[in-house]
């Protein structure tokens, strides 16, 4: 390993959490780094610190647990019979969905208010085909 992990890494290497060839990976980085070394006491000392609270039990009675529906499989029945009819309906008008190039370009960490907007810039042809085709539909 060239370069230090990220503080996730280090934090799941210190959890268990990786699988056996990555957890090799970090231990033979941490036989030459003094820094992450540092790092991994640290989140040993939070885990440690964690783990040494009190559990304190929930309130007795507070607490219920959701009732689950019986009939839930006839929701998503129902649901994926309309879906599965617009579907039927968009291409029997000749509607395409958006092509997935269209999103080439998007910056993952832009903000929601940028995401929305390209969004809507790269959606735009999709849905005025959509309107043109309600209107000719109706």
């Amino acid at each position: 390993m060239n370069t230090c992990p990220h503080e996730e890494v280090l934090h799941a290497y210190t959890e268990g959490w990786l699988d056996a060839e990555s957890q090799q990976a970090i231990e033979a980085h941490l036989t030459v780094c003094h820094e992450c070394q540092r790092r991994v006491a640290g989140w040993q000392a939070v885990s440690e610190a964690i783990r040494g609270l009190p559990r304190i039990p929930a309130p007795g009675g507070t607490l219920q647990p959701m009732p689950t529906p019986h009939h839930e499989w006839r929701l998503v029945l129902a649901l994926s019979a309309c879906l599965a009819g617009i579907a039927a309906w968009l291409w029997l008008a000749g509607v395409s969905p958006p092509e997935l190039n269209h999103f080439v370009g998007w910056t993952p960490y832009s903000t929601l208010s940028e995401s929305a907007q390209q969004a809507a810039e790269k959606l735009q042809p999709f849905w005025h085909t959509l309107r043109e085709v309600l209107k000719w539909k109706a």
